[in-house]
C-alpha cells in the first residue's frame, strides 16, 4: 500500500477564500483490507489558490518509515470543508491509486484506494 503512497501524485482544481488549511497535522492511517497501521503526520503548505504541498511522514509495520511529498489541488469547498482529489495509475501491478480528503478545521480525514488496498488517514491539527 505505501508503495503506492511514494510515488503517488495528486490533482485537483479551485480552492475558495477563508479556508486556511496550512499547517502540521497528526494522527494515523490504517488499511481497511488487512489492518495493517501506523502513525503519520502531515505538513500542509499553500502552493497558490489552486494547490497545495502535502508532505506524509509515518510509519508502516511500526518500524519502516515512509515519506511522501506531494502537490494537491482542491475540488472543492462545501460545508463538509476544503475537498481534495487525486488520481494516478501507477502501473499494472498497483494499478490506479485514488485517494479523496477532506480538511474541516482542525481535522483532515482522506479515504484512499488501489488495486489490492483501501483505508482511512486520520489526522489533527497538531499544536505549535
Amino acid at each position: 500500500m505505501f508503495v503506492a503512497l511514494t510515488i503517488g501524485l495528486f490533482f485537483g482544481t479551485d480552492i475558495a477564500p477563508g479556508c486556511d488549511i496550512v499547517g502540521r497535522y497528526e494522527g494515523c492511517w490504517r488499511s481497511d483490507k488487512n489492518g495493517h497501521n501506523g502513525r503519520m503526520t502531515a505538513e500542509v503548505c499553500r502552493i497558490d489558490n489552486c494547490s497545495y504541498r502535502i508532505v506524509f511522514r509515518g510509519t508502516f509495520w511500526k518500524v519502516f518509515p515512509f515519506r511522501y511529498a506531494q502537490s494537491f489541488a482542491v475540488s472543492g469547498t462545501d460545508a463538509a470543508g476544503r475537498n481534495l482529489q487525486a488520481t494516478r495509475f501507477l502501473g499494472p501491478l498497483l494499478g490506479t491509486f485514488d485517494c479523496h480528503a477532506v480538511v474541516n478545521g482542525n481535522q483532515m480525514t482522506a479515504t484512499f484506494q488501489s488495486k489490492g488496498d483501501w483505508g482511512v488517514f486520520l489526522l489533527e491539527r497538531a499544536c505549535k
